[in-house]
This record gives C-alpha cells, sequence and structure tokens, in this order.
C-alpha cells in the first residue's frame, strides 16, 4: 500500500482534515472582533459538542489567525486564559500578570502555532473538567506548557490516529474495488471526492448543523442578545449569510409556524 506522502493517501488526509486557509477566514470574518466573537469563550461548549468535529472540523489554526490578523491569536489566547481563572474564581492576587500573560501566549504561539482554535477550546474545557488534576486557587504558566503537551499525546494524537487509520482503510477498500472494475483509483480519486462532497452537500441542510440551532443563533444576532456592538454585528450578520445563503431576518421568517 502507498503511504502518506503519496498524492492519494495526502488528498484524502486534506479532505478529512480540514483547516480555514487565510484567504478563506479573510472572507468569513472581516475583522479581529469579528473572529474574536465567534471563537469567544462562551462558545466552547458549543464548538467542541461534535466531538469529531473538534480534530476535522473546518477551524482556524493560531497560525492562520496570526496570517491574517497579526496578534490575533495571542490576544485570543489571552482571553481565554482569563476566562478560565474567571471560571476556576482565582483571586486577584495569585491571577496572571500581563507580563505573564504576553510571554504565556507567546511560548504557546511559538510552540502549538499548528492547534486550531477548536482544539485548544477543547484543551480549556479539559482543564475546567479537573482532567489535568486539581487547581488550587492559581494558574501556573509552566501547567499550562505542561498540560498542552499532555493533551497532545493523550487526546489529539490518538484521535489523528483514528482518522488516519480510517482514512487507510478507505483507500484500500475503494482500492480494492477499482482495481476489480479494472479503473485507476489514483487517477480517478479527485473526481471521485468532488462527487463525494457534491453528494453531501445536496443532503445536507445549510451547513449540515440542527435547524433549532440555527434559528437560535439567527435570533440571537437579531436580538444582539449578546450585547455586541453595532459594527461587530454586522460584520456577523454578512458572515452568517454567506454561511447560510441568507439573512438571520430571512431565516427566521422562513421558520415561522
Amino acid at each position: 500500500m502507498e503511504n502518506l506522502s503519496t498524492p492519494s493517501l495526502t488528498l484524502l488526509w486534506n479532505q478529512q482534515y480540514s483547516i480555514i486557509n487565510p484567504g478563506q477566514l479573510e472572507k468569513i470574518y472581516n475583522d479581529e472582533s469579528t473572529l474574536l466573537a465567534a471563537f469567544s469563550a462562551d462558545k466552547q461548549i458549543d464548538i467542541i459538542s461534535n466531538g469529531v468535529n473538534i480534530w476535522f472540523g473546518p477551524y482556524p489554526t493560531l497560525s492562520v489567525m496570526n496570517a491574517v490578523f497579526p496578534g490575533t491569536a495571542q490576544q485570543w489566547l489571552m482571553l481565554q486564559l482569563r476566562e478560565l481563572q474567571d471560571y476556576l474564581r482565582i483571586n486577584n492576587t495569585e491571577r496572571l500578570t500581563h507580563s505573564q500573560y504576553v510571554q504565556l501566549t507567546g511560548l504557546i504561539f511559538r510552540e502549538f502555532y499548528y492547534l486550531k482554535v477548536s482544539e485548544l477550546m477543547y484543551f480549556f474545557v479539559l482543564i475546567k473538567s479537573l482532567k489535568f488534576g486539581k487547581i488550587f486557587n492559581k494558574i501556573d504558566p509552566l501547567n499550562i506548557i505542561e498540560w498542552l503537551r499532555n493533551f497532545l499525546d493523550e487526546y489529539r494524537n490518538p484521535a489523528l490516529d483514528d482518522g488516519m487509520n480510517q482514512i487507510e482503510a478507505d483507500y484500500i477498500r475503494w482500492h480494492d474495488q477499482d482495481a476489480v472494475k479494472g479503473r485507476d483509483f489514483n487517477r480517478e480519486l479527485p473526481a471521485i471526492l468532488s462527487a463525494k462532497e457534491d453528494e453531501q452537500k445536496k443532503q445536507e441542510q445549510p451547513s449540515g448543523e440542527n435547524t433549532d440551532a440555527v434559528l437560535e443563533s439567527a435570533k440571537a444576532l437579531v436580538n444582539n442578545t449578546l450585547g455586541f456592538s453595532e459594527d461587530v454585528v454586522i460584520a456577523m450578520c454578512k458572515s452568517w449569510a454567506a454561511r447560510y445563503g441568507c439573512s438571520p431576518e430571512e431565516y427566521i421568517n422562513s421558520h415561522k409556524e
């Protein structure tokens, strides 16, 4: 069997492990405020609710965030860390200092720049769940780095390995089926994947999400329940419309009983 360095398996992997590239990110989010709002800490549970999407969903990495909006990755990490300390009710005297924030977010970006925001949000949820041990009224920057490395070993790497095993199984199955039919699997793979994506889009409702959840998100934007500024709401409505093919108001009207 071919290995991952060959075009066929690489193509399969790229389809499975989807990442928002800089061009897509800039098109979806007009500015850093909209991007930060889309992945704010209060959305952690929603974003990780589909376990597979944590690893394979179309989310930006830290490096992609900074490629489009320089410094946004560190700013986003700082907001996540602040919310973590709020959640853990860390005393003011024991909270990270500005210097510690700057250094810690810089270190995280330097070593873990390839992680998606969804993966990091899952990481922060695991900390809140005490999966890396109890926390006694203090967040140690050294622990954060150590826990991230443990997160890779215990959660991320096994999940990606499982994904790769499934890809290899699909590769063998498709390759064997086409060999019997006398077809060139490697040459026809791009067309196979394209047809598969088209069929999946036909079967999905907008973005493949639950209708009730989409309706609630539309209402939240229309009513601005999170209290965003007017500019941020306008930008988020544009992104919403690009994603679902209509404005939030139109979606709400089309789903009235």
